[in-house]
């Protein structure tokens, strides 16, 4: 396995950005029955402050980037203590000095599954994200925007746990 740590970047998005992800959380379960916690982060086709696509799609770079994720179609590296769960709110630490991207709080399941396994498999779209997909959509979505290298991906490992 490799742990990687990721120093701040000034190049990093801030809160206004950060505020108009679509971020959402689920957990699978696996053949063997393991059940594993994933986080979904992207942007909606929605342009927000008049930014074109070009300009979010860097913005979502420096983000994975600072995060730790690689461009990759498979699970990508373990990036050490970016998950914070001990918060009130699960947060990712992607680097910034003063903003964390704070994770949806309405699913206790996946939390108490993340806090158990101390991890999460993280993948972030560059392709605009579509509010209110179901399930099969979103796999469909990742399997066409991983075949057309538009993900990054990462382990990312719970603050405070070895």
């Amino acid at each position: 396995m490799t742990y990687l740590y990721v120093p701040n970047s000034p190049f990093l998005p801030g809160a206004e950005f950060v505020d108009e992800l679509i971020v959402s959380t689920w957990c699978t379960r696996s053949p063997t029955g393991a059940v594993a916690p994933h986080v979904l982060i992207g942007h909606g086709a929605r342009r927000q402050n008049g930014d074109d696509w070009t300009i979010i799609s860097r913005r979502l770079t420096s983000l994975a980037k600072g995060l730790g994720l690689r461009r990759t179609t498979n699970r990508g590296p373990v990036v050490e203590a970016r998950l914070d769960l001990e918060r009130g709110r699960p947060t990712l630490d992607y680097g910034h000095d003063r903003v964390l991207l704070a994770l949806p709080d309405d699913n206790p399941r996946w939390r108490i599954q993340a806090a158990r396994v101390g991890c999460a498999a993280v993948t972030l779209v560059l392709d605009p994200l579509r509010l209110g997909m179901k399930q099969p959509e979103v796999e469909d979505f990742l399997h066409r925007a991983t075949a057309a290298q538009r993900t990054y991906r990462a382990t990312l490992t719970v603050k405070g746990r070895r």
